[in-house]
């Protein structure tokens, strides 16, 4: 925003309430400074746009949080370490901003499509065969693409398509990852997955430290059909969909460098399992020569030869390898990084948890429970990590130990999975609304008539929660189809002008 007239009831607080914090700025005439640097809730910082004027941006939320990559960060955590400005109630939220996109946007109940992204004041949004920037903080639209290979769905039974940092928006389309500037949605760079010998997809997706990860699976294996009620994929064992996509090799790009600094290839990678933290990057291979030569794979030849595998992410280096024999995942098999512990979770007739010690990869212990349900994704929730506590529907387990902490979850209705804020978890609560639960005080609030997609599509990142549009064609209620941001009513309160002349 510039102004070089500001009203004679411009204040600091008013100012600020419309910039988005931690990416927008005010330029004026530096005889603002002096009226308004004492009222608190705008940093100033020298300009260099001219001598006489003065810049002042809105410093980023406290506890603010970016949520680059499918479950939060590349550990697939399904938190971001965003705070909400302490909110655990969606009464501690209001309407920061309505706008687009909407339903038409995207495919029929979102078919477990990748999660938004978002990053540096940015949201991102997938569709049908197309992706959108919007400014998180006030929902302008930044730019937008079509990209008819772009489509990928069934990410339960797979890996997200793409991820973010501060500047660059990283999208897997075919073969290739495209590295588009975060801000302009202009394609920079296009790096290859394939190898002089072979065509490949660009499988796994994911930016850790200054290193891009990615995988190789075998042309077309991503799901992308999205007609008949088996494209909902809520099947059972066995059922279309459940098939899990793998590759046949990963490997990582250094920074401005087109070719690969190091591939590993040796069994069947399942995707849903690479994760990332720590300088390390783990995943679970099967090295059962009898399985078949392609990227959809199902059956119990899958679960035979288990490896679970850590790589140095820079250099490719083995750091351990652990043979390991978990519960079949034939509906789902996810896995999850934390700073005590692995943990894989396995679903067939009920969820079953394994931990593993991140330093070795010996295993720790082991848990079985059942489903809360076997239908609208009662029998494939992905896990949360959040506070040293597993939440998994209806319980928390100490991750550590394996013991329950707590059987009063907010109780899930229909198909959407629960991620996590600081003090929350966030998900499809009664009624099929978006609800929050208190992880301290363990109580449930819930916003009428607004609904989520049948996978992941509202996301706590900015210091907000981000709920773009993902449940246009749903069935199961009437609902508000548009995208909505929430901003906690705590960060809208900049503060009480402070008394004195403001130098």
């Amino acid at each position: 925003m510039i102004c070089e007239q500001w009203p004679d009831d411009a204040s600091a607080r008013e100012i600020a309430r419309i910039l988005n914090p931690g990416r927008g700025m005010v330029i004026g005439r530096d005889s603002i400074r002096r009226k308004l640097a004492g009222e608190g809730g705008l940093n100033f910082l020298p300009a260099e746009v001219a001598e006489g004027w003065t810049l002042a941006r809105r410093p980023k939320a406290e506890g603010a949080g970016d949520w680059t990559h499918q479950y939060g960060a590349a550990d697939n955590s399904a938190t971001s370490g965003e705070a909400l400005s302490g909110a655990t109630a969606t009464t501690d939220l209001t309407v920061q901003w309505v706008g687009r996109p909407g339903a038409d946007f995207g495919i029929d109940r979102q078919s477990r499509m990748p999660a938004p992204l978002s990053a540096n004041g940015r949201l991102f949004h997938q569709g049908m065969n197309r992706l959108a920037a919007l400014n998180a903080g006030n929902g302008a639209v930044l730019w937008s693409l079509e990209i008819p290979d772009l489509r990928r769905l069934n990410v339960p039974r797979d890996s997200a398509n793409w991820c973010a940092d501060d500047d660059v928006l990283y999208v897997a389309v075919g073969g290739e990852a495209w590295i588009l500037d975060a801000e302009t949605g202009e394609r920079k760079e296009a790096l290859t997955a394939r190898d002089a010998s072979q065509e490949s997809d660009w499988g796994y997706i994911a930016k850790v430290g200054d290193r891009l990860i990615g995988s190789t699976t075998e042309p077309e294996s991503g799901y992308k059909a999205y007609w008949t009620k088996a494209m909902w994929f809520d099947g059972k064992a066995g059922s279309q969909g459940t098939a899990k996509v793998c590759s046949d090799s990963l490997f990582a790009y250094a920074p401005h460098s087109k070719v690969k600094s190091w591939t590993y290839r040796n069994g069947a990678i399942l995707n849903s399992t690479i994760a990332a933290r720590d300088g390390r990057v783990v995943f679970v291979e099967s090295r059962n020569r009898d399985l078949p030569k392609r990227g959809q794979l199902s059956g119990s030849e899958l679960w035979k030869d288990q490896f679970l595998v850590a790589l140095d992410v820079k250099s490719g280096r083995k750091l351990w390898e652990q043979p390991i024999d978990t519960e079949d995942g034939s509906i789902t098999f996810y896995l999850q990084m934390s700073d005590d512990a692995i943990l894989i979770t396995a679903s067939n007739t009920a969820y079953h948890f394994a931990t593993y010690d991140p330093e070795t990869g010996k295993p720790l212990w082991q848990k079985s429970n059942p489903w809360p349900d076997d239908h609208h994704s009662g029998h494939i929730q992905h896990p949360v990590i959040l506070n040293g506590v597993i939440y998994l529907q209806p319980n928390g387990y100490d991750l550590t130990t394996g013991e329950i902490v707590t059987t009063k979850m907010g109780a899930r209705s229909g198909c959407h999975t629960y991620i996590g804020a600081r003090d929350a978890l966030i998900y499809r609560g009664a009624g099929r609304r978006v609800a929050m639960w208190d992880t301290k005080e363990e109580t449930v609030t819930a916003w009428d008539r607004l609904r989520p997609s049948c996978w992941l599509s509202l996301i706590p990142a900015n210091g907000m929660l981000l709920v773009p549009e993902g449940g246009g064609g749903c069935s199961c209620g009437n609902w508000m189809e548009t995208s909505i941001g929430f901003a906690p009513l705590k960060l809208l309160e900049i503060g009480e002008p402070k008394k004195g002349d403001g130098e």
